[in-house]
């Protein structure tokens, strides 16, 4: 069994834009949005939130993703204010449009071509019994499986309502911090596969969105308008089983991350790597941040029996330091992780790894 875990340098390649790129255009409105004038709203709202929290002003480097969740998540779930502007209700509306921007910033590509990350994951997933495990929102992985002929079968490591979930034969897919293709019930606590089309359902169908959030935020009711005739958004955001409103959950950009709604999936992660004899890292820096993930890889990894196992590669692009974190994490040697990418390691190692 292999466990190939994604970062996003696994993503990058094929046109999806990096972390860091992220930030640089939370305030540019996207090219291909469904109204101009909501996107515009949300850059105006993001903008004058940095200026009355951190004191920016256009010209000045941005806040990074990091402060601005951070900020946002640890006053919301304390329910106090980020000064005598943003009350708890109006940061979590902020939240939700800042989601919802970063997720039309990784719609995929046009033209998205059949390239390295394809050969890698489809003879991974010929080759062996595959898990990914990724903490990527975008949704790469699953246009590839879909794209593939014939499309290899998927599930995403746990229940999902309407679904029968058939894990043998499938691969697992288990993104642990969240999905623009899954929403939750906060009320019966079912999660559900957006499948309406797209497997950018989240964005397509704006069920991050609310006319109410843009009014208490200061929109005109011409621009929260907009949002009350799009019925389809009305009827896809109503959870199937009792009808209270759906939410996209995701773990953010933030130094303290909430589980809670996650704990099925990390731990169908932590069974997974566990029984792997093979962990495979592609694009993932594993930055001293994400203490949850190292602390699940690390367990995992001392919860082996066999301690030639697991066998550790990674894949990154140029990245001394994060190679250095690995070699010093899992104490690898140095022969063990390649620093050419993605495209180098397919071509001079996928041979030899799937025989």
């Amino acid at each position: 069994m292999v466990v190939l875990f994604l970062g996003a340098g696994f993503s990058v390649p094929s046109g999806y834009p990096c972390t860091s790129d992220l930030g640089r255009k939370l305030l540019e409105t996207p090219a291909d949005s469904r109204d101009v004038r909501i996107e515009k709203f949300i850059s105006i709202t993001i903008a004058k939130f940095w200026e009355k929290v951190f004191a920016w002003r256009r010209g000045m480097t941005q806040p990074s993703l990091e402060d601005h969740f951070t900020q946002i998540d640890m006053a919301v779930k304390s329910g106090h204010s980020l000064g005598p502007d943003y009350d708890s209700t109006k940061l979590h509306a902020v939240r939700k449009l800042t989601i919802h921007r970063i997720l039309c910033l990784l719609r995929k590509p046009k033209g998205l071509p059949d390239d390295t990350a394809h050969e890698l994951l489809v003879r991974l997933a010929r080759t062996f019994e595959l898990t990914t495990i990724t903490t990527n929102w975008d949704t790469h992985v699953e246009w590839i499986l879909d794209a593939t002929m014939p499309s290899i079968p998927f599930n995403y490591g746990g229940e999902e309502q309407g679904r029968e979930v058939e894990p043998e034969g499938d691969v697992s897919l288990l993104k642990l911090h969240g999905c623009v293709n899954m929403s939750y019930c906060d009320c019966c606590q079912q999660r559900t596969r957006l499948d309406y089309g797209s497997p950018q359902a989240a964005i397509d169908y704006e069920l991050l969105l609310d006319p109410c959030d843009f009014r208490l935020l200061g929109a005109d009711a011409a621009v929260a308008d907009i949002l009350k005739r799009n019925h389809l958004r009305e009827r896809l955001s109503e959870c199937r089983v009792c009808g209270a409103q759906l939410s996209v959950p995701v773990l953010t950009f933030t130094y303290r991350k909430d589980l809670d709604k996650f704990r099925g999936v990390w731990d169908v992660a932590k069974t997974a790597l566990q029984l792997a004899d093979r962990w495979l890292f592609v694009g993932y820096s594993m930055p001293e941040a994400d203490v949850e993930v190292r602390h699940l890889l690390k367990s995992t990894q001392l919860a082996h029996t066999d301690r030639a196992t697991p066998l550790i590669d990674v894949v990154l692009k140029g990245d001394c330091e994060a190679g250095q974190r690995y070699q010093r994490f899992f104490g690898l040697p140095c022969e063990r992780v390649f620093q050419d990418g993605i495209v180098g390691w397919v071509a001079e190692r996928l041979d030899d790894y799937c025989r």
